[in-house]
């Protein structure tokens, strides 16, 4: 299989058909979008041990440790995003690199886009959690979306990217120009998360007329209310 990694390999039950499934893929693939892959396997495994060594390091020395990615990946390399391929990274903006405070501690990663009149890509990467389900949930909205839209209702949503990569690991498209609802509900202390006056009063801030903040407050309800209906318990953060 070459440098081709995929955890599904050693799966006791379905690991021999993965392996059948890849490697006849492999054989007919050709060399070029093989060498992409090979190169896709790489960048993933550096995040996955940054993001590792990350959670698993105290608070105050977490930005260090992003700080001190090896950027020799790029050195030679431009790759495509397992999460999106059209779009090439040609560097890892380092200093533009943090990480979430959440429980899972993600890394919010800054790649350099290599069209120079593309805009800067940014990426969630996390681990120890199965984003398999994410994967299905935002599938499942999708197509509810489009059945709301073939009878009239627009509710206006916004589906992200998401991909497992391993298990229990993978990348989330970053929407550009919002905030978190766990960096809304801090500030209300902890038990901020269990009530709807923090976004509330945060929706009214930055919609002040009565028309704003009613198209506002009709976009809130169609991305959380849009999971309710399809029968899920969406968390994206």
């Amino acid at each position: 299989m070459g440098n081709i990694r995929i955890d599904t390999l050693y799966d006791p039950k379905f690991g021999i058909r993965y392996e059948q499934i890849l490697g006849a893929f492999l054989s007919v693939c050709g060399k070029g979008l093989r060498e992409e892959l090979e190169k896709q396997t790489r960048l993933v495994l550096l995040f996955g041990m940054v993001a590792e060594k990350v959670k698993q390091t105290s608070v105050s020395g977490r930005q260090v440790c992003i700080l001190n990615v090896s950027i020799s990946f790029f050195l030679k390399n431009k790759c495509r995003l397992p999460l999106n391929p059209s779009l090439v990274a040609k560097e890892l903006n380092i200093k533009a690199c943090s990480f979430f405070s959440s429980n899972a501690v993600p890394l919010k990663i800054a790649l350099i886009n290599a069209d120079p009149l593309g805009e800067e890509i940014n990426v969630m990467f996390k681990v120890g959690e199965d984003l398999r389900q994410d994967m299905l949930a935002l599938q499942m909205i999708k197509i509810m979306d489009k059945i709301w839209l073939q009878e009239g209702l627009d509710l206006r949503m916004v589906i992200f990217k998401c991909l497992s990569t391993g298990k229990d690991r993978g990348m989330v498209e970053l929407v550009p120009a919002s905030e978190t609802l766990r960096k809304i509900q801090v500030e209300y202390g902890v038990t901020g998360s269990f009530k709807d006056k923090p976004l509330a009063e945060w929706l009214r801030k930055y919609n002040p007329t009565e028309e704003e903040y009613e198209k506002v407050t009709f976009f809130q309800y169609s991305f959380f209310e849009g999971p309710v209906l399809s029968g899920f318990n969406f968390y994206p953060c």
